[in-house]
């Protein structure tokens, strides 16, 4: 990962945070929070750049006054002149945002920002630790400041090319990708908020990414990343599978029509098992009942089932209910791992 992209992830993730706001008075993170100009210095120092102690070693300081001069030691260049500051067109990920007089923020691709802005109250100082509001420190729509300086760094002296764009999406994005997202974790159980999947990846579909992020697993950052759209995309395409397959009839002759409806459901079991069972587990019609006659089939051990949250307990046993090779039915959850 590029400087560039470790600290715009950084500005980004913190903006997310909702215990880091913003304060003058205690802006180096005394009680977790930033001024405007102390959280793209502390971004840039978290990405490997020294520019907190130059500033004060050569200046004294470190606010948007001396930015200028402070990052372009650190080859960083003056771009202004490449971007229309009306517009945004131009710019690329993690291009610093200077308004040399009162504020600056960084871009983060997609027609975005982030920076640390204003406190509860509307004031630099005097506020509650901490962001009240959720728009303390924010990412939102790019827009003129207006600023005078766009400062990039040069990638090329690390060796490595600039970073453009980005592999995930996070709480602030909008379009078609995150509509996509919002209707596969809805259709799985997982609400994301009161306007459902309308494209924008606010604060619901955040605490959903995160909620499904825990239940499957993966590392709950609330970023929609490769490993959690791969897996996104698994359960809900198997679970457009099972319900796309025929529906039982009235006739009791059909497999699915004998296996017995389950009694509960909990979404954080759902997922994909692999069998854990020397000679075999068995597929059952119905949970507990251990006979010949509700026999369906022996799944191979090793063999892949798919759990969507349903469930049957019999004598404190969780039989859950699966699907292996498009063939529904009960198997006992103690030769199951995730």
């Amino acid at each position: 990962m590029t400087k560039t992209e470790k600290a715009t992830r950084w500005m980004e993730a913190t903006a997310r945070d909702n215990s880091h706001g913003y304060d003058q008075a205690y802006r180096w993170n005394e009680k977790g929070d930033y001024d405007c100009s102390s959280a793209v210095y502390t971004a840039w120092v978290n990405a490997g750049i020294p520019v907190k102690d130059y500033s004060f070693k050569t200046y004294g300081c470190a606010y948007t006054g001396v930015m200028k001069a402070v990052f372009t030691h650190f080859e960083f260049k003056d771009v202004t002149s490449k971007v229309n500051l009306a517009t945004g067109a131009g710019l690329q990920r993690g291009d610093i945002l200077l308004n040399e007089k009162y504020h600056v923020a960084m871009y983060c691709g997609n027609g975005l920002e982030v920076e640390a802005s204003i406190n509860e109250n509307g004031r630099a100082t005097g506020g509650k630790p901490g962001d009240q509001t959720g728009r303390e420190f924010l990412i939102r729509s790019y827009r003129n400041y207006p600023w005078n300086v766009v400062l990039r760094y040069t990638e090329a002296a690390d060796g490595n090319p600039p970073v453009t764009t980005k592999n995930y999406l996070a709480m602030g994005d909008k379009g078609d990708a995150v509509k996509t997202m919002q209707t596969m974790l809805i259709k799985l159980g997982y609400s994301c908020g009161k306007y459902g999947a309308d494209g924008d990846f606010g604060s619901g579909s955040l605490a959903s990414v995160k909620a499904f992020q825990r239940d499957n697993g993966l590392v709950a950052d609330g970023l929609y990343g490769e490993a959690t759209k791969a897996k996104l995309t698994t359960l809900y395409n198997a679970k457009i599978k099972a319900e796309s397959a025929p529906k039982p009839s009235s006739k009791p002759s059909t497999l699915s029509s004998k296996v017995a409806a389950a009694q509960s459901f909990n979404k954080s079991i759902a997922g994909t098992y692999k069998v854990k069972a020397s000679n075999g587990l068995n597929l059952r019609y119905k949970p507990g009942d251990t006979s010949n006659s509700n026999l369906i089939l022996t799944i191979p051990n090793g063999k892949s089932v798919a759990n969507y949250g349903y469930y049957t307990t019999v004598n404190g046993v969780k039989w859950y209910l699966v699907t292996y090779k498009d063939t529904p039915g009960f198997v006992s959850s103690r030769y199951l791992v995730k």
